[in-house]
């Protein structure tokens, strides 16, 4: 996963130090959910009182704003589909945008 996803998705959450450790170690999606999860309310009332804009190139900030819609449709319905299965929607569309290059 390139290292300006993982340092745009990391602004977008959080200035927690722990979810730096899992952001180093990770090569998919599963530590934004696995974080969104445990921090639900707290995201919830963050995402809907706050802008974020990301800066980079076009598909970064089309990815990154992707993922936070995703994040926000997610939360409005309770976590209900399983962290891996947001990962595997996440991923596909990152392999779509990212590994054809």
């Amino acid at each position: 996963m390139k290292i300006e996803i993982k340092n745009a998705i990391l602004e977008m959450l959080s200035d927690d130090a722990t979810i730096t450790e899992l952001r180093d170690t990770a090569e998919n999606f599963t530590w934004v959910f696995d974080y969104v999860k445990t921090n639900a309310e707290q995201l919830r009332a963050r995402f809907k009182t706050e802008s974020y804009n990301t800066t980079g190139d076009y598909k970064t900030t089309l990815f990154v704003n992707g993922l936070r819609a995703v994040i926000t449709t997610w939360l409005d319905n309770d976590c209900a589909d399983s962290v891996e299965q947001m990962n595997e929607i996440v991923m596909r569309e990152y392999r779509k945008l990212f590994e054809t290059e």
